[in-house]
Protein backbone atom coordinates (compact mmCIF):
# COMPACT_ATOMS: atom_id res chain seq x y z
CA UNK A 1 0.00 0.00 0.00
CA UNK A 2 1.66 3.18 -1.02
CA UNK A 3 2.58 6.00 1.43
CA UNK A 4 -0.52 8.38 -0.29
CA UNK A 5 -2.92 6.32 0.47
CA UNK A 6 -2.00 5.66 3.95
CA UNK A 7 -1.49 9.26 4.44
CA UNK A 8 -4.48 10.14 3.32
CA UNK A 9 -6.40 7.50 5.40
CA UNK A 10 -4.27 9.54 8.60
CA UNK A 11 -5.93 12.74 7.42
CA UNK A 12 -8.91 11.18 7.42
CA UNK A 13 -8.92 9.56 11.04
CA UNK A 14 -10.86 12.56 13.18
CA UNK A 15 -13.79 13.00 10.80
CA UNK A 16 -13.80 8.86 10.84
CA UNK A 17 -13.83 8.99 14.62
CA UNK A 18 -16.81 11.37 14.68
CA UNK A 19 -18.78 9.52 12.22
CA UNK A 20 -18.39 6.08 13.76
CA UNK A 21 -19.54 8.12 17.30
CA UNK A 22 -22.44 9.47 15.80
CA UNK A 23 -23.35 6.17 14.05
CA UNK A 24 -23.13 4.83 17.58
CA UNK A 25 -24.84 6.99 19.10
CA UNK A 26 -28.22 6.61 16.80
CA UNK A 27 -28.16 2.76 16.01
CA UNK A 28 -27.15 1.69 19.36
CA UNK A 29 -29.57 2.77 22.13
CA UNK A 30 -27.21 1.66 25.13
CA UNK A 31 -24.79 4.54 23.58
CA UNK A 32 -27.90 7.06 23.01
CA UNK A 33 -27.34 9.13 25.79
CA UNK A 34 -24.06 9.06 26.81
CA UNK A 35 -23.59 12.69 25.76
CA UNK A 36 -20.17 14.72 26.67
CA UNK A 37 -19.20 12.81 30.52
CA UNK A 38 -17.08 9.49 31.28
CA UNK A 39 -18.60 7.31 28.60
CA UNK A 40 -18.11 9.91 26.00
CA UNK A 41 -14.10 9.82 26.47
CA UNK A 42 -14.65 6.14 26.95
CA UNK A 43 -16.14 6.04 23.79
CA UNK A 44 -13.67 8.65 21.44
CA UNK A 45 -10.65 7.48 22.75
CA UNK A 46 -11.75 3.48 22.19
CA UNK A 47 -12.36 4.79 19.08
CA UNK A 48 -9.29 6.91 18.10
CA UNK A 49 -7.21 4.59 19.79
CA UNK A 50 -8.58 1.70 17.64
CA UNK A 51 -8.10 3.51 14.39
CA UNK A 52 -4.49 5.06 14.61
CA UNK A 53 -3.82 0.77 15.87
CA UNK A 54 -5.30 -0.07 12.54
CA UNK A 55 -2.93 1.76 10.20
CA UNK A 56 -0.47 1.90 12.41
CA UNK A 57 -0.50 -1.82 11.38
CA UNK A 58 -1.10 -1.73 7.86
CA UNK A 59 1.73 -3.64 5.55
CA UNK A 60 3.13 -5.02 8.87
CA UNK A 61 3.12 -8.11 10.28
CA UNK A 62 2.57 -7.05 13.89
CA UNK A 63 -0.23 -8.26 16.00
CA UNK A 64 -3.35 -6.99 15.90
CA UNK A 65 -3.12 -5.74 19.73
CA UNK A 66 0.12 -5.27 22.00
CA UNK A 67 -0.13 -5.34 25.46
CA UNK A 68 -1.09 -1.86 25.70
CA UNK A 69 -4.39 -2.04 23.40
CA UNK A 70 -5.50 -5.49 24.83
CA UNK A 71 -5.57 -3.92 28.18
CA UNK A 72 -7.60 -1.03 27.14
CA UNK A 73 -9.81 -2.74 25.20
CA UNK A 74 -10.06 -5.57 28.25
CA UNK A 75 -11.00 -2.51 30.63
CA UNK A 76 -13.38 -1.04 28.53
CA UNK A 77 -14.95 -4.21 28.37
CA UNK A 78 -14.87 -4.66 32.53
CA UNK A 79 -16.07 -1.38 32.84
CA UNK A 80 -19.62 -1.95 30.57
CA UNK A 81 -20.30 -4.80 32.99
CA UNK A 82 -19.79 -2.58 35.82
CA UNK A 83 -22.22 0.21 34.16
CA UNK A 84 -24.67 -2.21 33.72
CA UNK A 85 -24.67 -2.66 30.06
CA UNK A 86 -24.89 -5.51 28.27
CA UNK A 87 -21.84 -7.08 26.61
CA UNK A 88 -24.17 -7.47 22.99
CA UNK A 89 -24.42 -3.48 23.57
CA UNK A 90 -20.62 -2.91 23.32
CA UNK A 91 -20.61 -5.93 20.76
CA UNK A 92 -23.20 -3.79 18.57
CA UNK A 93 -21.03 -0.72 18.99
CA UNK A 94 -18.01 -2.53 17.84
CA UNK A 95 -20.14 -3.58 14.51
CA UNK A 96 -21.38 -0.33 13.73
CA UNK A 97 -17.93 1.49 14.30
CA UNK A 98 -16.72 -1.19 11.95
CA UNK A 99 -19.02 -0.51 9.21
CA UNK A 100 -19.02 3.23 9.36
CA UNK A 101 -14.58 3.65 9.93
CA UNK A 102 -14.79 0.70 6.60
CA UNK A 103 -16.98 3.43 4.41
CA UNK A 104 -14.74 6.15 5.70
CA UNK A 105 -12.13 5.14 5.11
CA UNK A 106 -12.26 2.75 1.96
CA UNK A 107 -13.41 6.53 0.75
CA UNK A 108 -10.51 8.35 1.76
CA UNK A 109 -8.06 5.10 0.11
CA UNK A 110 -10.06 5.50 -3.13
CA UNK A 111 -9.82 9.29 -3.87
CA UNK A 112 -6.00 8.50 -2.79
CA UNK A 113 -5.83 6.43 -6.03
CA UNK A 114 -5.56 2.96 -4.00
CA UNK A 115 -6.09 -0.23 -6.47
CA UNK A 116 -8.97 -2.92 -6.16
CA UNK A 117 -6.41 -5.18 -4.52
CA UNK A 118 -5.62 -2.58 -1.76
CA UNK A 119 -9.51 -1.56 -0.78
CA UNK A 120 -9.68 -5.77 -0.77
CA UNK A 121 -6.98 -6.09 2.24
CA UNK A 122 -8.44 -2.96 3.74
CA UNK A 123 -11.33 -4.26 4.38
CA UNK A 124 -9.67 -7.47 5.22
CA UNK A 125 -7.86 -5.94 7.84
CA UNK A 126 -10.37 -3.67 9.44
CA UNK A 127 -12.90 -6.69 10.44
CA UNK A 128 -10.48 -8.62 11.14
CA UNK A 129 -8.95 -6.37 13.73
CA UNK A 130 -12.80 -5.30 15.18
CA UNK A 131 -12.76 -9.20 15.53
CA UNK A 132 -9.48 -8.83 18.38
CA UNK A 133 -10.69 -5.36 19.95
CA UNK A 134 -14.18 -7.63 20.92
CA UNK A 135 -12.26 -10.74 21.93
CA UNK A 136 -10.43 -8.83 24.48
CA UNK A 137 -13.13 -6.78 25.93
CA UNK A 138 -15.49 -9.80 26.07
CA UNK A 139 -12.47 -10.91 28.14
CA UNK A 140 -12.70 -8.24 30.39
CA UNK A 141 -16.25 -8.19 30.41
CA UNK A 142 -16.13 -11.95 31.25
CA UNK A 143 -13.67 -11.42 34.05
CA UNK A 144 -14.82 -8.43 35.66
CA UNK A 145 -18.20 -10.43 35.80
CA UNK A 146 -16.66 -13.37 37.51
CA UNK A 147 -14.26 -11.33 39.61
CA UNK A 148 -17.44 -9.12 41.06
CA UNK A 149 -19.82 -12.23 41.16
CA UNK A 150 -17.22 -13.71 43.51
CA UNK A 151 -16.86 -10.84 45.69
CA UNK A 152 -20.93 -10.90 46.09
CA UNK A 153 -20.43 -14.51 46.51
CA UNK A 154 -17.81 -13.65 49.97
CA UNK A 155 -20.09 -11.02 51.20
CA UNK A 156 -23.22 -12.89 51.35
CA UNK A 157 -22.21 -16.17 52.92
CA UNK A 158 -20.70 -13.63 55.51
CA UNK A 159 -24.10 -12.46 55.68
CA UNK A 160 -25.71 -15.57 55.81
CA UNK A 161 -23.36 -16.77 58.77
CA UNK A 162 -24.60 -13.55 60.79
CA UNK A 163 -27.96 -14.68 60.29
CA UNK A 164 -28.39 -18.30 61.37
CA UNK A 165 -25.64 -17.41 64.26
CA UNK A 166 -29.03 -14.35 65.19
CA UNK A 167 -27.14 -11.41 64.26
CA UNK A 168 -29.27 -10.43 61.79
CA UNK A 169 -30.94 -7.49 62.94
CA UNK A 170 -27.71 -6.14 63.70
CA UNK A 171 -25.94 -3.22 62.73
CA UNK A 172 -23.55 -5.20 61.31
CA UNK A 173 -25.61 -7.57 58.95
CA UNK A 174 -27.92 -4.54 57.83
CA UNK A 175 -24.15 -3.07 56.25
CA UNK A 176 -23.25 -6.18 54.88
CA UNK A 177 -26.35 -6.81 53.70
CA UNK A 178 -26.57 -2.98 51.85
CA UNK A 179 -23.59 -3.91 50.45
CA UNK A 180 -23.99 -7.72 49.40
CA UNK A 181 -27.56 -5.98 47.30
CA UNK A 182 -29.20 -8.65 49.43
CA UNK A 183 -32.50 -6.80 51.33
CA UNK A 184 -33.19 -7.81 54.62
CA UNK A 185 -36.26 -9.89 55.04
CA UNK A 186 -38.35 -9.63 58.41
CA UNK A 187 -38.76 -13.60 58.27
CA UNK A 188 -36.39 -16.52 56.95
CA UNK A 189 -36.11 -20.11 56.49
CA UNK A 190 -33.21 -21.86 57.12
CA UNK A 191 -32.32 -25.29 54.85
CA UNK A 192 -29.91 -27.31 54.76
CA UNK A 193 -29.02 -29.11 51.28
CA UNK A 194 -27.74 -31.64 49.71
CA UNK A 195 -26.89 -32.68 46.11
CA UNK A 196 -25.09 -35.70 44.08
CA UNK A 197 -22.28 -35.15 42.59
CA UNK A 198 -22.11 -32.48 39.55
CA UNK A 199 -26.06 -31.55 40.34
CA UNK A 200 -26.10 -27.77 40.19
CA UNK A 201 -28.30 -26.12 43.13
CA UNK A 202 -30.02 -24.10 43.95
CA UNK A 203 -32.39 -23.54 40.09
CA UNK A 204 -31.13 -20.56 38.19
CA UNK A 205 -34.45 -19.01 38.47
CA UNK A 206 -33.98 -18.50 42.60
CA UNK A 207 -30.43 -18.44 42.90
CA UNK A 208 -30.36 -14.74 43.39
CA UNK A 209 -33.32 -14.23 46.07
CA UNK A 210 -31.31 -16.90 48.65
CA UNK A 211 -28.21 -16.92 50.63
CA UNK A 212 -26.24 -19.88 50.10
CA UNK A 213 -23.01 -21.04 51.55
CA UNK A 214 -21.19 -24.51 51.70
CA UNK A 215 -21.32 -26.30 55.37
CA UNK A 216 -19.36 -28.97 54.91
CA UNK A 217 -20.72 -31.71 52.34
CA UNK A 218 -24.08 -29.77 52.39
CA UNK A 219 -24.74 -26.20 52.04
CA UNK A 220 -26.90 -24.05 54.21
CA UNK A 221 -29.52 -21.73 52.25
CA UNK A 222 -31.31 -19.08 53.74
CA UNK A 223 -35.01 -18.52 52.04
CA UNK A 224 -36.69 -15.08 52.16
CA UNK A 225 -40.68 -15.12 51.98
CA UNK A 226 -41.11 -14.80 48.74
CA UNK A 227 -39.11 -17.97 47.23
CA UNK A 228 -41.87 -20.65 47.56
CA UNK A 229 -39.80 -24.29 48.82
CA UNK A 230 -41.14 -25.85 46.20
CA UNK A 231 -39.66 -23.86 43.33
CA UNK A 232 -36.18 -25.14 45.15
CA UNK A 233 -36.33 -28.48 43.69
CA UNK A 234 -33.94 -29.78 41.55
CA UNK A 235 -33.16 -34.08 40.89
CA UNK A 236 -30.31 -34.90 42.94
CA UNK A 237 -30.41 -32.40 45.33
CA UNK A 238 -32.34 -32.89 48.56
CA UNK A 239 -33.67 -29.98 50.55
CA UNK A 240 -34.79 -29.90 53.59
CA UNK A 241 -36.37 -26.71 54.98
CA UNK A 242 -36.46 -25.57 58.31
CA UNK A 243 -39.51 -23.64 60.47
CA UNK A 244 -40.12 -20.02 59.14
CA UNK A 245 -39.12 -17.49 61.52
CA UNK A 246 -38.36 -13.78 62.10
CA UNK A 247 -34.62 -13.31 61.08
CA UNK A 248 -33.45 -12.74 64.51
CA UNK A 249 -34.24 -16.50 65.14
CA UNK A 250 -32.94 -18.10 61.88
CA UNK A 251 -30.70 -20.37 64.30
CA UNK A 252 -34.06 -22.01 65.45
CA UNK A 253 -34.41 -22.92 61.81
CA UNK A 254 -31.71 -24.26 61.28
CA UNK A 255 -31.85 -26.16 64.14
CA UNK A 256 -35.06 -27.46 63.02
CA UNK A 257 -33.73 -28.01 59.52
CA UNK A 258 -31.62 -30.27 61.12
CA UNK A 259 -33.81 -32.43 63.84
CA UNK A 260 -36.12 -32.87 60.40
CA UNK A 261 -33.19 -33.83 58.22
CA UNK A 262 -32.43 -36.18 60.99
CA UNK A 263 -35.59 -38.38 61.11
CA UNK A 264 -35.37 -38.00 56.88
CA UNK A 265 -32.06 -39.67 56.82
CA UNK A 266 -33.11 -42.04 59.60
CA UNK A 267 -36.06 -43.16 57.35
CA UNK A 268 -38.34 -42.24 60.06
CA UNK A 269 -40.32 -39.25 59.01
CA UNK A 270 -43.81 -39.77 58.32
CA UNK A 271 -45.71 -39.10 55.16
CA UNK A 272 -49.21 -38.53 54.53
CA UNK A 273 -50.11 -41.27 51.53
CA UNK A 274 -50.49 -37.77 49.20
CA UNK A 275 -46.85 -37.03 49.54
CA UNK A 276 -45.34 -40.46 50.47
CA UNK A 277 -43.28 -41.21 46.78
CA UNK A 278 -41.98 -37.85 46.78
CA UNK A 279 -40.90 -37.52 50.91
CA UNK A 280 -39.77 -41.09 50.72
CA UNK A 281 -37.25 -40.57 47.77
CA UNK A 282 -33.51 -39.35 48.51
CA UNK A 283 -34.16 -36.02 46.75
CA UNK A 284 -36.77 -33.46 46.77
CA UNK A 285 -38.05 -30.91 49.25
CA UNK A 286 -39.18 -31.83 53.08
CA UNK A 287 -40.21 -29.08 54.60
CA UNK A 288 -40.67 -28.61 58.42
CA UNK A 289 -43.75 -26.41 58.31
CA UNK A 290 -45.25 -30.08 57.18
CA UNK A 291 -44.31 -32.24 59.57
CA UNK A 292 -44.50 -29.91 62.90
CA UNK A 293 -46.27 -32.35 64.78
CA UNK A 294 -43.45 -35.03 64.46
CA UNK A 295 -41.08 -32.52 65.42
CA UNK A 296 -42.95 -31.53 68.48
CA UNK A 297 -43.86 -34.98 69.03
CA UNK A 298 -40.31 -36.20 68.82
CA UNK A 299 -38.49 -33.47 70.87
CA UNK A 300 -38.19 -35.31 74.07
CA UNK A 301 -36.89 -38.97 73.24
CA UNK A 302 -36.91 -40.10 76.72
CA UNK A 303 -40.71 -38.85 77.66
CA UNK A 304 -41.54 -40.35 74.18
CA UNK A 305 -39.89 -43.51 74.99
CA UNK A 306 -40.99 -43.97 78.81
CA UNK A 307 -44.76 -42.83 77.66
CA UNK A 308 -44.20 -45.83 74.66
CA UNK A 309 -43.67 -48.60 76.67
CA UNK A 310 -46.42 -47.53 79.17
CA UNK A 311 -49.25 -47.95 76.34
CA UNK A 312 -47.86 -50.35 73.95
CA UNK A 313 -46.43 -53.11 76.45
CA UNK A 314 -49.13 -55.33 75.77
CA UNK A 315 -48.81 -54.93 72.02
CA UNK A 316 -45.00 -55.44 72.75
CA UNK A 317 -45.56 -58.47 75.29
CA UNK A 318 -47.93 -60.39 73.18
CA UNK A 319 -47.41 -59.83 69.48
CA UNK A 320 -44.16 -60.93 67.46
CA UNK A 321 -42.02 -58.18 67.13
CA UNK A 322 -42.04 -58.48 62.94
CA UNK A 323 -46.26 -57.30 63.46
CA UNK A 324 -45.24 -54.36 65.98
CA UNK A 325 -44.69 -51.82 63.36
CA UNK A 326 -47.60 -53.19 61.21
CA UNK A 327 -50.04 -52.47 63.82
CA UNK A 328 -48.53 -49.70 64.74
CA UNK A 329 -49.25 -47.81 61.73
CA UNK A 330 -53.04 -48.95 61.37
CA UNK A 331 -52.98 -48.16 64.85
CA UNK A 332 -52.19 -44.04 63.74
CA UNK A 333 -54.02 -44.78 61.02
CA UNK A 334 -57.14 -45.84 62.80
CA UNK A 335 -56.59 -43.09 65.25
CA UNK A 336 -56.22 -39.81 63.30
CA UNK A 337 -58.99 -41.04 60.75
CA UNK A 338 -61.74 -41.21 63.48
CA UNK A 339 -62.10 -44.69 63.03
CA UNK A 340 -63.25 -44.59 59.43
CA UNK A 341 -62.58 -48.12 58.28
CA UNK A 342 -62.62 -46.71 54.41
CA UNK A 343 -60.59 -43.82 54.98
CA UNK A 344 -57.81 -46.08 57.32
CA UNK A 345 -57.73 -48.35 54.29
CA UNK A 346 -57.17 -45.82 51.62
CA UNK A 347 -54.06 -44.56 53.60
CA UNK A 348 -52.52 -48.02 54.36
CA UNK A 349 -53.44 -48.73 50.98
CA UNK A 350 -55.18 -52.01 51.89
CA UNK A 351 -58.44 -53.54 51.71
CA UNK A 352 -60.82 -52.28 54.27
CA UNK A 353 -61.29 -56.04 55.41
CA UNK A 354 -57.33 -56.09 56.43
CA UNK A 355 -57.77 -52.85 58.52
CA UNK A 356 -60.84 -54.99 60.82
CA UNK A 357 -58.69 -57.51 61.47
CA UNK A 358 -55.69 -55.84 62.13
CA UNK A 359 -58.24 -53.58 64.48
CA UNK A 360 -59.47 -56.80 65.89
CA UNK A 361 -55.68 -57.39 67.05
CA UNK A 362 -55.12 -54.11 68.90
CA UNK A 363 -58.58 -54.54 70.62
CA UNK A 364 -57.75 -57.70 72.09
CA UNK A 365 -54.27 -56.26 73.12
CA UNK A 366 -55.13 -52.75 74.25
CA UNK A 367 -58.62 -53.46 75.34
CA UNK A 368 -60.53 -50.39 76.49
CA UNK A 369 -57.45 -48.08 76.31
CA UNK A 370 -58.64 -48.03 72.62
CA UNK A 371 -61.17 -46.08 73.11
CA UNK A 372 -60.19 -43.82 76.46
CA UNK A 373 -59.98 -40.37 75.10
CA UNK A 374 -56.80 -39.65 77.10
CA UNK A 375 -55.17 -43.10 76.04
CA UNK A 376 -55.82 -42.36 72.46
CA UNK A 377 -54.45 -38.55 72.52
CA UNK A 378 -51.68 -40.25 73.95
CA UNK A 379 -51.39 -42.59 71.79
CA UNK A 380 -51.59 -40.38 68.63
CA UNK A 381 -48.66 -37.95 70.08
CA UNK A 382 -46.24 -40.93 70.49
CA UNK A 383 -47.21 -42.61 67.12
CA UNK A 384 -46.65 -38.93 65.63
CA UNK A 385 -43.11 -38.69 67.12
CA UNK A 386 -42.20 -41.49 64.21
CA UNK A 387 -40.60 -44.97 64.11
CA UNK A 388 -37.33 -43.94 65.78
CA UNK A 389 -38.94 -43.47 68.75
CA UNK A 390 -40.32 -46.94 68.40
CA UNK A 391 -37.52 -48.59 68.40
Amino acid sequence: MTTDVVDALRERLPAASDATIAAIRIEVPSYAEFGSGRIAQVVRRGVENALERWIALLGTSDDALDSGSRRLYSQIGAGEWRTGRSMEALLAAYRTGARVAWEQMSAAAVEAGASAADIVSLAEAIFVYIDELSGASAAGYAEAQIADAGRLQSLRARLLRLIVEGAGGGEAAQALASEADWPLPQQVAVALVTSEPGVRWPPLAVGSALLVADRGEARLAVIPPQVEWSSLGVPGVAVTVGVRAALEDAGESLRTAERLLGLRESGSLLVTPSRGAQERSAGGVVAADEHLLQLAASADPLVIRHLRGRLFAPILETVSPARVPQLLETLQAWLVTGGDRAACAAWLNVHPQTVSYRVSGLRAALGAALDDPRRRQEMIVVLAAGPAAEA
